[in-house]
């Protein structure tokens, strides 16, 4: 492809370095799912009722503000004329 040898030979080893990063890459990405499926009861657990937690968070600021912000997007639709 080129025609000077030590370009050749730069380019080379630029694409054996990176072989060797998205390798490395690839064994640190298997080890951690490997080492995080350790107790995998607590992890799904404790996902499961942060997302309960999510949800009732979500349904109280709904009530709290729901209204409020209802209002408001109607106050902005009338002044933009969407009616």
């Amino acid at each position: 492809m080129f025609s000077d040898p030590y370009t050749s030979e730069v380019l080379a080893n630029e694409r054996r370095r990176d072989l060797l990063h998205e390798r490395e890459h690839d064994r640190l990405v298997r080890q951690a799912l490997v080492q995080g499926n350790k107790y995998p009861y607590l992890y799904c657990r404790a996902l499961t009722q942060l997302g309960r937690w999510m949800v009732a968070w979500g349904q109280q600021l709904q009530e709290r503000y729901g209204l409020a912000v209802e209002a408001i997007e109607l106050s902005m639709a009338d002044q933009r004329g969407d009616w």
